[in-house]
């Protein structure tokens, strides 16, 4: 039904209430992409489809004509499907392995060397042309979008439009707030179209959009995300202040977003000056070692965690800004891990302790059952039974800490914690110096690109 020209559709749904009405005993399946208009036909009802598991997915694969598809590449790409050799994370194997389309573009890619693309963007631009262009090309029909635009022009205004909703945090619309949105990217480049025209390419030619309940939904956050990153990357010549400034907003809620590494794949000299120097440069700015470090801490440590002894959980420290955290991972040798049993003890900032609790304290029982607990989970009166009992005390045997490092700092009676945080054998301070180091690096790679030059001139 999704072939159908978009002024031939009314008609369409006429003559197929008429059908149901002449024949009203017959039953009737309507194949097609999740469009609204066919979620409107009052006669219908509307089953969509369930992803595929992983087993499914290599059943589909399995079955594929090998009149279309060459055997030894159909084997091979099954055994890399089960082996995972994609790098799949099991949010992206349901999404994209879930899906018939998105696997049959794996295959197409896949067809070509014998891979997918290994930056993840290629394969994000990949499925946008195999939208735009294979998935009619294999029915030998030809739809053009129904904003006049060609395939490259309604990438960029798309990117825009998933730009301005990505700043504002918007992942479902309402039919008034997409079109509004719309509606300001065709206004801000004076195109000559209409919302409902970019509604239905969306929908019903790259079908990247579904409205579903009579709210629109992306049909994978990724994908918004990546036409976010092809946006900026065409804006950072002129336009680099504006991104790194939207970048910065969402920096501590964007740790699962894919727009800057995707960012940096496509560009990444420009990325590197653009981004990374123009970030950085708020803490190394030529202040002391001693304010710098404290900067540094602040924005992007400004809570530390680690463990002592026997706990039940750990946690890897992560930075609070996904800008940096990505800058880290980036470069190697730059993260540095914290073991706390090389620390000293810091009354101030306990979290969590940890003891052994004897669950058989009450019976008298000899027999002995330990178990790690937290000492406030102890059962009122345990402590007190087990000092009576043995003479001892219940022994701490593990600790996690949480430092806020604006406390530290503040409060004098923490001093001992600042002494351990400006000790130069804290892996934190080693990881200041190795992050300056590396900032230092970029501006030298780039400087002889500024000056008075013009931008472009810096980058060509």
């Amino acid at each position: 039904m999704d072939e159908i020209k978009s002024e031939n559709c009314r008609r369409f749904y006429k003559e197929m209430e008429n059908l149901a009405d002449s024949y009203p005993e017959s039953s009737y399946i309507v194949s097609s992409r999740p469009t609204m208009n066919f979620r409107g036909l009052s006669r219908f009802t509307v089953y969509d489809l369930q992803p595929f598991s992983q087993e499914q997915a290599v059943e589909m694969v399995g079955k594929l004509d090998q009149s279309v598809v060459d055997p030894i590449i159909q084997k091979d790409f099954i055994m890399d499907l089960r082996n995972n050799r994609f790098g799949f994370d099991w949010r992206e194997r349901k999404d994209f392995l879930g899906n018939p389309l998105f696997l049959t573009i794996l295959l197409l890619a896949y067809e070509g060397n014998h891979d997918i693309p290994t930056e993840r963007y290629l394969f994000y631009e990949q499925a946008y042309e195999a939208m735009a262009k294979k998935h009619d090309a294999t029915k030998a029909l030809t739809r053009e979008f129904a904003t006049g635009l060609n395939s490259r022009e309604f990438q960029n205004y798309f990117g825009e439009f998933c730009t301005i909703t990505y700043e504002q945090e918007k992942y479902d619309f309402t039919p008034e707030e997409i079109s509004a949105y719309f509606q300001e990217v065709i206004e801000a480049n004076e195109l000559g179209t209409t919302p409902e025209a970019f509604i239905e390419d969306v929908t019903g030619k790259i079908c990247l959009i579904y409205k579903d309940g009579g709210k629109y939904y992306f049909i994978h956050r990724s994908f918004q995300e990546y036409f976010v990153a092809y946006f900026f990357s065409r804006q950072l010549e002129q336009r680099f202040d504006a991104v790194l400034d939207i970048l910065t907003v969402r920096d501590e809620m964007d740790h699962d977003s894919v727009v800057l590494p995707m960012l940096y794949g496509m560009e990444p000299e420009k990325t590197e000056l653009c981004i990374f120097i123009p970030f950085l440069e708020k803490v190394f700015c030529g202040k002391d070692e001693k304010s710098e470090y404290r900067d540094f801490l602040q924005f992007f440590y400004p809570f530390i965690c680690y463990e002592q002894g026997e706990v039940e959980e750990y946690f890897v420290q992560a930075s609070d800004s996904s800008i940096y955290q990505y800058i880290a991972d980036r470069y190697g040798g730059v993260k540095q891990m914290i073991d706390g049993d090389d620390l000293p003890v810091l009354s101030h900032f306990i979290e969590k302790e940890y003891v052994y609790y004897d669950e058989y304290w009450r019976t008298g029982k000899d027999e002995e059952d330990s178990r790690r607990v937290l000492r406030e989970d102890l059962p009122d009166g345990y402590e007190a039974a087990y000092e009576e009992s043995t003479g001892l005390e219940v022994e701490t045997v593990g600790l996690s800490y949480l430092i806020c490092v604006e406390e530290a700092y503040r409060r004098k009676e923490c001093a001992y914690v600042v002494e351990m945080l400006e000790d130069d054998s804290f892996p934190l301070k080693q990881e200041y110096r190795d992050m300056k180091k590396l900032y230092l690096g970029l501006k030298a790679k780039y400087a002889r690109k500024t000056g008075k030059a013009s931008f472009r001139s810096r980058f060509h």
